[in-house]
């Protein structure tokens, strides 16, 4: 029994908003008994599609966690946010959804393979290297530019591979490799890109099919390009 005067310790109740950080062996079921609320409740919270938890993952009790109350410390590197992997959702398409590269979210994950379960926490960093400069490289004589590609606007035929480029001639064929995904297309330059304006920091802009080919969901991707400068 306890004493008079004495309060029993027990966790706060649900409706105070506090977190549960996951230890080794924990369930959803034993959390949802800790904290007196039921194991829908947490998942409606959680944004949880399964009970599968992960140690140190940080679980919101009795109310939705928004991002500004992760704190920084907790976070398995600045800036990281998270996204809840959904039903048949694969790696590629969080990479193209979310902007960053397969490698990127693998080694941020400390994911061994491409094998994703539902609900699953993969945590990502928005980087925007549009204004980046490009980058130029020379390897066993290929030219190698990596920067942001942009389609072709108001070209007739644009159902063919091909390429605008600020400094190669036509006809230049080039290797062009979406860094997000590693899916490539050969393409042929067929004119030049103007330098000014919305070209400024573009390095190549293509037609939609090669875009498509490149697995490019938005308007502009970073890519890499490869070819022989004669």
């Amino acid at each position: 029994s306890i004493p008079m005067g004495v309060r029993k310790n027990t966790p706060k109740v649900a409706e105070e908003g506090r977190v549960h950080i996951v230890k080794a062996g924990e369930t959803l079921y034993g959390i949802s008994r800790k904290y007196k609320v039921k194991v829908d409740q947490i998942k409606k919270w959680n944004n949880l599609q399964s009970e599968s938890l992960n140690i140190d993952q940080r679980i919101s009790i009795g109310k939705q966690l928004e991002a500004d109350e992760i704190l920084e410390e907790s976070l398995p590197f600045p800036g990281a946010r998270k996204h809840f992997v959904q039903t048949s959702e694969t790696l590629e398409q969080i990479s193209a959804k979310r902007n960053v590269s397969m490698d990127s979210l693998k080694k941020w994950n400390n994911l061994r393979s491409n094998d994703l379960r539902i609900g699953q926490i993969i945590w990502y960093r928005n980087y925007d290297r549009s204004s980046e400069p490009m980058t130029v490289k020379e390897v066993f004589g290929k030219k190698i530019e990596q920067g942001v590609a942009k389609q072709i606007e108001d070209m007739e035929d644009t159902d063919k591979y091909l390429a605008l480029h600020k400094t190669l001639p036509s006809g230049t064929l080039l290797e062009v490799r979406n860094l997000m995904n590693n899916k490539k297309v050969f393409v042929r330059v067929v004119g030049q890109l103007p330098a000014a304006g919305l070209n400024e920091n573009v390095i190549v802009r293509l037609t939609p099919k090669s875009f498509k080919r490149l697995g490019i969901l938005d308007a502009r991707a970073q890519v890499e390009i490869t070819y022989y400068d004669d």
